[in-house]
């Protein structure tokens, strides 16, 4: 009896609406295993500098830590890092532009300034172009893929803390905390 009615659920399910052969429904699900690009990578933000403390406005001093927090290993080399209404190339400068799961990655707005204020700083290090807002309005930051899909995104604010006190915004589990900096840490 079990058997007759899983037959007339599968039955009443006409598999012939959306695939015309076995042939048709192999390949769409062998396709969807093989599309470029897809992984179970999933890089986020995980620390932004957006106010050092003393060069108000300046941006010289600014940057964000990434994360791949995924399952397997992503080249971040054709990411793009959103501010502004900006879709910011990122060029290497140092380390491997491959994350591993877990690994981590800079992006500083000036990576000769970001290798002086922190030159302790041994990790992979990207250089773009940006300046962060550290006004109360904060602003909306985004990771994306190289084909502009968004991996992650932020939208800060200076009330959160961090402001020109040193600190910097770190994410925590999925809070956003005020703290000491951690570049290249997680």
């Amino acid at each position: 009896l079990h058997q007759t009615m899983f037959s007339r659920k599968l039955n009443a399910f006409p598999m012939s609406r959306f695939f015309r052969t076995p042939l048709s429904f192999l390949f769409a699900v062998g396709f969807s295993f093989a599309i470029p690009g897809v992984s179970f990578a999933s890089v986020i933000i995980s620390e932004i500098m957006y106010d050092f403390p003393g060069v108000e406005g300046s941006g010289e001093h600014d940057w964000i830590e990434i994360e791949n927090t995924g399952t397997e290993s992503v080249d971040v080399s054709k990411f793009k890092f959103f501010e502004a209404n900006t879709n910011h190339g990122l060029k290497l400068d140092r380390g491997v532009s491959i994350l591993s799961p877990g690994s981590v990655a800079v992006i500083a707005n000036a990576t000769s300034t970001f290798l002086t204020d922190w030159p302790q700083f041994s990790g992979t290090l990207f250089d773009s172009s940006f300046s962060l807002n550290s006004t109360s309005a904060g602003e909306k930051l985004i990771i994306r893929t190289a084909e502009l899909y968004d991996e992650d995104s932020v939208t800060y604010s200076s009330d959160w803390g961090a402001k020109d006190d040193g600190n910097s915004l770190q994410k925590v589990n999925s809070s956003w905390v005020a703290s000491t900096p951690t570049p290249g840490q997680a």
